[in-house]
């Protein structure tokens, strides 16, 4: 991952809806999960803002709850079934846990800066609150920074802009819509790794879009040129990968779209029927190169190939330059 895709460090009010909307439907949650699958980047909170969210989920289901009961009691000769709150509550924390690369623990930090902080009154305290949790989450950020990893803190809480102050490395946005805004046109050079491509779609599907692979014998000679020689180019079934490129080309907030060229080594045999005396007419044995060049869509972690974008490129290579040194070890080899 190149230095310029961050990792993130995100506060609880990124993840919490008061709305009791599904804050994993937001679409810039979506994007941020898509961001950390391509880009390797991580996704940090503090093990407070962790508990803050779970607490404030609790509270969110028995309010539902309560106000289930209460219809039910309104409406009694209806079926209404109850909520498992602690089961709700057990998927909203796998949900949390799969987001996070880590949530970084209590005691990555100190205490004692805490309360000194909190009697100093350095921001985030300030002389009317001490804000001893909210120096717990800048002080959890700050250890990440030291453990030299490029992160920014998204926040709407003024007060941690000035974190940047503590750290040469420190940058907060207010919201993913900004940062996100900010870096679209770094993501423009996004590469997923081939072997993502290949549990979609192996190498072996790509071969049989090979031109090369496929031509009749008499289609050969178009792009291997035989000029000034009188030897026969015949194709075989020898095919190797050589490479592979995939880059971003396009993207929206829940959506990629991908180039991809792949590339192999074609064999061809060379033939002369005029020296079967003296060879039984095989030459030699070489290769062409052969790409398959297309697209796919990355969404929701998913990879959808676009076969109607399929172009095949094959190196056209004139055989006569090292047909003619060829030819000469064989007169002097066999005194023709």
């Amino acid at each position: 991952m190149d230095k310029w895709f961050p990792s993130l460090f995100l506060d609880t009010n990124v993840l919490w809806s008061d709305k009791g909307k599904n804050i994993f439907q937001d679409k810039y949650i979506k994007w941020l999960q898509v961001y950390k699958n391509l880009t390797g980047a991580k996704i940090y909170t503090s093990e407070a803002f962790a508990q803050e969210l779970y607490y404030l989920e609790k509270e969110k289901l028995k309010e539902i709850c309560t106000q289930i009961k209460k219809i039910k009691s309104r409406y009694p000769d209806h079926e209404i079934i109850e909520l498992d709150q602690d089961i709700l509550f057990q998927t909203y924390e796998k949900q949390i846990k799969s987001l996070f690369s880590k949530i970084i623990s209590w005691n990555t930090i100190s205490i004692s800066e805490c309360i000194r902080r909190a009697t100093e009154k350095i921001p985030p305290c300030t002389k009317i609150k001490e804000e001893f949790r909210d120096t717990v989450w800048r002080l959890s950020y700050l250890w990440v920074l030291k453990q030299k990893e490029y992160c920014v803190f998204i926040s709407k809480d003024i007060h941690f802009s000035k974190c940047e102050k503590e750290h040469p490395s420190a940058k907060i946005y207010k919201t993913l819509y900004e940062f996100f805004k900010d870096f679209n046109e770094d993501f423009l050079n996004i590469t997923l790794w081939e072997t993502e491509l290949f549990k979609v779609f192996p190498l072996s599907d790509i071969v049989n879009y090979l031109w090369y692979n496929l031509s009749h014998q008499d289609d050969v000679e178009e792009f291997i040129d035989p000029s000034g020689t009188d030897f026969t180019v015949t194709k075989t079934n020898n095919v190797q990968h050589k490479y592979t490129s995939i880059v971003c080309i396009g993207f929206e907030w829940d959506k990629y779209t991908f180039s991809f060229t792949v590339g192999f080594l074609c064999g061809f045999e060379i033939y002369d029927s005029s020296w079967k005396d003296f060879t039984e007419d095989f030459l030699s044995e070489s290769w062409i190169i052969e790409t398959v060049n297309g697209e796919f869509i990355y969404e929701d972690n998913k990879i959808t190939i676009n076969e109607e974008s399929f172009i095949n490129n094959v190196e056209e290579i004139s055989l006569s330059w090292y047909l003619d040194d060829m030819a000469v070890d064989h007169y002097q080899e066999y005194g023709r």
